[in-house]
């Protein structure tokens, strides 16, 4: 053989091999790092310094007190941030009244914030530095009307209308909900749990909680995680078994941390934690030459199950090259906004936003 033929063979196997490679790289979806796609909304503190008040306003808590210090009460003020407007604003006459009655708090200081149907009333938590108890306390969005409650904070308290909101108690082996009155604080009621009235309260509280959508993990022989996604059918009896709508699949050794359907019961948001495996052309490449290597990291991925077109997707990750193996999360707290459409999420003290749609 000449040596022009053996050069037009060896640029033909050059050419073969970068088309094979280039079609392979193609197929495979791109990774997205998950904080190019996302918005930064706010700096914050913690977890416990933020609230969305809707899917454009968020409620960011400032802390001014010293930390380092052993300290009994809270200092700090309010800030309403809209995504839409991109505009900051102080809201100075509920910054003033928590520190009228900033003794009642202790260092963290107010959290957990609900504002209330018709939006002019906001209820939250406190932390006693008294006794360390947890709160209710409720105010105009203004400051005014501020009033606090000597009953225990239930995590499942929720406004039932536009000055109304319940908790629940257990007192000598029996459950009892307490109707409170932001409007008029004297004019608590409680009921047993299983009275008519409260019934009536608790049942739209229950149905919107209790997603229809959902997720189920199981393990296969093969060891792969598999995701059974369900549907709970509207009205359907407590005893109906679920409706299995499709299966997904993750890699070995891939953890979900957390399943997270959207308030419109369209799609499901999954946090997984895993190694990222490289693509087919690069261990392709490394077998070819040795000396050509690849990067095998822990990624955290946002995904999500689009029900209507029945596929799963990946929004983003977050690499995570100094650590060989992890099952903590870094996007801690993440949530849907209820517009269904956004992914909000707390990384390293900042908040960001992340379109899904």
């Amino acid at each position: 053989m000449s040596k022009h033929k053996r050069w037009m063979i060896l640029v033909a196997v050059i050419l073969l091999f970068g088309t094979t490679v280039w079609i392979i790289r193609r197929s495979i979806p791109p990774a997205y790092n998950l904080l190019s796609r996302a918005t930064k909304v706010a700096d914050v503190q913690d977890s416990l310094s933020y609230t969305w008040l809707s899917s454009n306003e968020l409620l960011v808590k400032t802390n001014t007190n010293e930390t380092s210090r052993v300290l009994t009460s809270w200092s700090g003020y309010l800030d309403l941030i809209d995504t839409r407007t991109g505009t900051r604003t102080r809201m100075a006459g509920l910054s003033e009244a928590l520190l009228q009655h900033r003794g009642h708090y202790n260092p963290i200081g107010p959290w957990g914030f609900q504002r209330s149907p018709d939006g002019q009333w906001l209820l939250w938590t406190r932390n006693d530095p008294s006794d360390g108890g947890l709160y209710p306390v409720a105010a105009r969005t203004d400051g005014s009307q501020y009033q606090e409650w000597k009953v225990s904070a239930d995590s499942q308290r929720d406004w039932v209308d536009g000055h109304r909101w319940v908790s629940s108690v257990m007192l000598k082996q029996t459950k009892y909900l307490i109707i409170h009155d932001a409007a008029r604080p004297q004019a608590d009621r409680t009921l047993p749990e299983a009275s008519p009235e409260a019934q009536a309260l608790l049942t739209p509280r229950m149905e919107t909680q209790e997603p229809l959508l959902s997720a189920h993990q199981e393990q296969n022989s093969t060891q792969n995680v598999v995701l059974d996604v369900i549907m709970q059918p509207t009205g359907s009896a407590p005893n109906l078994p679920p409706k299995q709508i499709d299966i997904v699949r993750f890699p070995l050794e891939a953890v979900v941390l957390k399943i997270l359907p959207n308030p419109q019961n369209t799609q499901i948001a999954l946090l997984v934690n895993e190694t990222d495996t490289p693509p087919a052309y690069a261990t392709l490449l490394h077998r070819l030459i040795p000396a050509y290597t690849y990067k095998v990291q822990p990624v955290e991925r946002l995904c999500i199950y689009r029900l209507d077109k029945k596929e799963l997707y990946e929004v983003g990750r977050i690499n995570h090259p100094l650590r060989a193996s992890s099952l903590s999360l870094d996007l801690t707290d993440a949530s849907w906004l209820p517009d269904g459409k956004h992914i909000e999420f707390l990384y390293k003290n900042a908040v960001y936003i992340v379109t899904v749609e």
